[in-house]
């Protein structure tokens, strides 16, 4: 997660600068993938009034929009600026509650890797868009690379 005073620099890393975040908008236009998987009219994050947030790889960053005017308030998008593929991922209340969850998740498999019982059971949550699995793999990857 960045720092709020870094989001509109930050913005800019991911996308090149103005020119790349121009150039994105205009390739992504009625090309986001929703959440059913199909290109849709979606609004790209490369328009105004979104930021990106994070980054999960050299390659993967969401994006949310901050524009409390547009109907896309609060929705967050995932990038991938390989292969140049934009994805509806949730809204930013799912996505906190979605961290949350995979933090305890992470903590309860750290545990039991280290022979300690766990406080409680969490599974994983069933139909994880692809984004959200791969933030939930870089949590858990983190999580167990780290002390308990």
């Amino acid at each position: 997660l960045w720092s709020p005073a870094w989001l509109d620099e930050s913005t800019d890393m991911v996308f090149n600068g103005s020119d790349g975040r121009e150039k994105w908008l205009k390739k992504n236009t009625n090309r986001v993938i929703n959440k059913r998987g199909h290109a849709s009219r979606l609004m790209s994050c490369a328009s105004k009034g979104w930021v990106c947030c994070l980054a999960f790889s050299d390659f993967d960053y969401l994006s949310i929009c901050l524009d409390h005017k547009r109907v896309e308030y609060g929705n967050v998008h995932h990038i991938n600026i390989r292969h140049e593929v934009e994805t509806y991922c949730c809204t930013m209340e799912q996505l906190l509650s979605h961290l949350a969850h995979f933090i305890k998740e992470g903590k309860e498999k750290k545990r039991k890797e280290l022979g300690m019982s766990p406080k409680s059971s969490t599974r994983q949550r069933p139909g994880l868009t692809k984004p959200l699995k791969m933030l939930r793999k870089a949590v858990m990857d983190a999580i167990m690379k780290s002390p308990l």
